[in-house]
């Protein structure tokens, strides 16, 4: 039987390059590739979460329901601010939660600059 060994980086999910631009934007550390050239490595899904928890986010909560992932964000007031479901697999769930979390905080930095 010849099959394929898969490592744990095999499940790694790493946000997309507008996700990582949107979150340099709104004031995260992210580690450089390179100090000649502004390269930035993508975060991965767990990383953003947790900077998007640390940030505002009580919960960023992705959860399976038998045939289908959804995804709801509680504000550290215990607030949901945003719930989607009907989601075909968790990194296409995890993704959507992160966009979500993000505009909400672009939302956020505006108001306060306003």
């Amino acid at each position: 039987m010849n099959m394929k060994t898969k490592t744990l980086s095999d499940y790694t999910i790493s946000c997309t390059e507008e996700q990582t631009q949107k979150v340099l934007e709104l004031g995260a550390s992210i580690r450089k590739l390179s100090n000649s050239i502004p390269e930035y490595k993508a975060p991965t899904a767990e990383q953003m979460i947790g900077w998007l928890e640390d940030e505002v986010f009580r919960e960023v909560n992705i959860q399976y329901f038998g045939n289908y992932w959804e995804y709801n964000l509680y504000t550290s007031s215990e607030d949901l601010v945003s719930h989607k479901g009907n989601f075909r697999s968790r990194q296409e769930a995890t993704f959507a939660a992160i966009d979500a979390a993000l505009e909400y905080l672009k939302i956020l930095k505006q108001q306060n600059h306003e």
